[in-house]
């Protein structure tokens, strides 16, 4: 099995996540309504949810949403999109390859994919296709994936991704460090405490992602 990494330049709900802080959504499930429909399911982590649903209602990618349920400062949202649309066409793509979805996250640029492959001929066609339908996929990692771990990419929840994104552009990581703890959580609105646990246990899922189960000591080491 091969694993595909990339980026796909796909407008569906860019639009609302362009308006939302630079907030980003993780996808839970897609599949068909009918053959004219699919039904997204998105997790998004939202201080102000009123105003991402009123974005939603205007961004002519969605032909209709719901909110299914919310907690802990995330939100789940079905959104309805017409079969005809890239992100559909791209899903279709890599079914009719034999390719499985296994992650994808989506903010104002696109959609960062994770797909799994038989091979790296499919990984090859699914590329081109996309290229063709004018998606500009840029390939991020391709790597032969053993068979005793292709389990989901990044068990990140909402609220980790999105404190890892912010703890990156605000250069918490940089030596030496341009920000705080405090100054994550005042961008996010929750406590220090939060961020510091939404980042050991986000860190902790990207490691075991990369490393399999031989991350546990990695978080560890000294």
């Amino acid at each position: 099995m091969t694993t595909l990494r990339v980026e796909l330049a796909v407008p569906l709900l860019t639009e609302s996540f362009s308006e939302s802080q630079g907030t980003s959504g993780t996808l839970v499930d897609v599949g068909p309504v009918d053959g004219a429909t699919y039904r997204v399911l998105v997790r998004v982590p939202l201080v102000d949810e009123t105003a991402f649903e009123a974005t939603l209602g205007e961004d002519e990618t969605v032909a209709g949403w719901t909110h299914v349920a919310s907690g802990d400062g995330e939100h789940l949202y079905r959104v309805q999109v017409g079969a005809d649309r890239l992100a559909v066409r791209a899903y279709r793509h890599a079914v009719q390859l034999d390719g499985h979805l296994v992650a994808a996250r989506v903010h104002a640029a696109g959609w960062h994919v994770r797909l799994l492959f038989p091979d790296r001929a499919a990984v090859s066609m699914f590329t081109r296709r996309c290229e063709a339908d004018g998606m500009r996929p840029r390939v991020r990692a391709v790597q032969a994936t053993d068979s005793s771990h292709v389990g989901p990419a990044y068990e990140l929840t909402g609220a980790q991704a999105e404190t890892l994104r912010v703890a990156v552009e605000r250069g918490y990581f940089d030596v030496p460090r341009r920000a705080t703890l405090e100054t994550i959580a005042t961008d996010l609105d929750v406590s220090k405490q939060a961020v510091s646990e939404r980042l050991r246990r986000g860190l902790q899922s990207l490691l075991t992602d990369a490393f399999g189960s031989s991350a546990a000591g990695l978080t560890d080491a000294r």
